[in-house]
């Protein structure tokens, strides 16, 4: 019996003649693209007749399950620890991988020596995550019961110091115990300075705002003190009584502290009981915040957003002229780090707290800023945070709800 249904409007006979005429190559070039085909009917299509020949781009387009070939997905997703042998500069950074902070913030960001764990500290929380690739897991979450202010993390990278907002004491976290210990041979309030403080101190002065650590010795400043303990021992090693607040301190070599107050940075031997060495000042430079040291460079951060890089060994500054100034941001700079891209090269990273999207990348020793990032498609808040990787070369940008890892 003939079909004598009538044919559809919009379906011209005469064109689906003239289709089954087409060769195969041309009726295909009409089908709707692997992206735009649900899991639903390709699985439909796989399970009508398993012996047809698929697309390549339908068998990428299908959902796969953690559970098909989950060490297999895992080692795929892991190249990275060859990446410097087969990079390219020319390329721009690419994100690889993000680390949720649901309902929290990255005020700071620790990298494991290993390149695989990241110690993320937010709002009374301390996170630690896997990341290897794009590969992502939570470890742990440790309620630290206070805003994180400052952390850094051990040479071993088996403890975590840390300090919370409006601190007098800090604390050592066990990485891999969750364990929290106060390290009361450290705190401020035991001082006769807070006992008994001048006119034109207040309490926030004892506060701690940034804390360094090399090889079992840790330095941590509040207001315009700086205490040199030893953690083997427990016992404090020196105080250092300074004019003006301390912005940042840092370790540049195994004997060496550097302190930054006001516009100077001060350069002290560990080796004789934190002796003074020299002071370091540039007229241009009013304000430092934050300071970087990079293999045979010095970067130092300002109050108006200007970073001044300079050459010279970490330990004593060739001159105060610097070679490069990059002006690419108009407010307090936050952080300054030295990091490594894909060819092995020099990289420095420089953010801001007060803008959105306020960090940028400039390569050396040519100092260009890498153009168009971050990429405007990312939509990046007021970034917090900002770390490189100590093996890999990536750089992580903390702001809120995420921690974004570019592959540079």
């Amino acid at each position: 019996m003939e079909n004598t249904q009538p044919a559809r409007a919009w379906v011209d006979e005469q064109d689906a003649v003239e289709e089954k005429e087409l060769p195969a190559f041309l009726r295909q070039s009409a089908a709707l693209p692997s992206w735009a085909v649900s899991d639903a009917t390709l699985e439909a299509r796989a399970g009508a007749n398993d012996d047809d020949d698929h697309l390549p781009g339908e068998a990428a387009a299908r959902k796969r399950f953690r559970s098909e070939g989950l060490a297999t997905l895992l080692s795929q997703t892991a190249p990275l620890l060859d990446s410097k042998t087969r990079g390219n500069r020319a390329a721009g950074a690419a994100v690889v991988s993000t680390l949720p902070l649901p309902r929290d913030a990255a005020r700071t960001i620790q990298w494991h020596p290993n390149g695989q764990l990241v110690i993320v500290g937010g709002n009374h929380h301390v996170y630690t995550f896997h990341a290897a690739g794009r590969y992502v897991e939570r470890l742990s979450k440790v309620d630290i019961g206070a805003r994180m202010e400052t952390s850094c993390l051990t040479s071993s990278g088996e403890e975590l110091l840390l300090a919370g907002h409006d601190a007098t004491m800090p604390s050592m976290l066990a990485v891999a115990t969750e364990r929290l210990t106060p390290l009361r041979f450290l705190d401020a309030r035991g001082t006769a300075p807070y006992r008994t403080p001048r006119r034109d101190q207040s309490k926030r002065d004892f506060a701690i705002t940034r804390i360094a650590e090399r090889a079992g010795v840790v330095a941590v400043a509040s207001g315009p003190l700086v205490r040199l303990a030893s953690l083997r021992s427990a016992g404090v090693l020196a105080r250092l009584a300074l004019d003006d607040p301390v912005n940042d301190l840092a370790f540049p070599g195994p004997e060496r502290l550097a302190i930054a107050t006001g516009s100077e940075l001060r350069l002290y031997d560990l080796r004789h009981t934190a002796r003074f060495l020299e002071a370091f000042r540039d007229p241009a430079v009013r304000g430092i915040t934050r300071v970087g040291w990079g293999p045979h460079a010095l970067a130092i951060g300002s109050t108006s957003g200007v970073v001044s890089l300079y050459d010279g060994e970490p330990a004593s500054p060739k001159g105060v002229s610097p070679i490069k100034t990059f002006k690419n941001l108009t407010t307090a700079i936050d952080a300054v780090a030295f990091g490594r891209d894909r060819a092995g090269e020099v990289v420095l990273a420089f953010s801001t707290r007060a803008q959105k999207a306020g960090f940028r990348l400039a390569r050396l020793p040519s100092c260009g800023v890498i153009p168009s990032f971050p990429a405007a498609t990312m939509r990046h808040g007021f970034v917090q945070s900002l770390a490189f990787a100590p093996t890999l070369p990536i750089l992580s940008v903390g702001e809120r709800q995420k921690v974004t890892n570019y592959s540079i």
